[in-house]
């Protein structure tokens, strides 16, 4: 696990690699309080993107988003799918 820290006046914005027990290892960004080091509020998920959630199979070549834009809801709002550019 790596992680990044940006100090904010009011929270740290952090980015955290972390193994989720899967093979699609995800990075997590959030905030996080500065005096507890407790999160806060989601931000993004980054990850390999996925077809089917149950058995984690893979779509090739391509990375999701997974974004929490409503501060009160647990569960992310919007997915954006990036497919990995290839030179012709």
């Amino acid at each position: 696990m790596s992680k990044i820290i940006v100090d904010l006046e009011f929270a740290n914005l952090v980015a955290e690699s972390y193994d989720n027990g899967t093979p699609l290892n995800d990075i997590a960004v959030y905030l996080q309080d500065k005096t507890t080091g407790e999160v806060v509020q989601d931000i993004a998920s980054v990850r390999q993107s996925i077809k089917n959630e149950e058995t984690n199979e893979v779509i090739p070549k391509t990375v999701e988003f997974l974004v929490w834009t409503d501060k009160n809801s647990e569960d992310y709002t919007q997915k954006f799918r990036i497919e990995m550019h290839e030179e012709e």
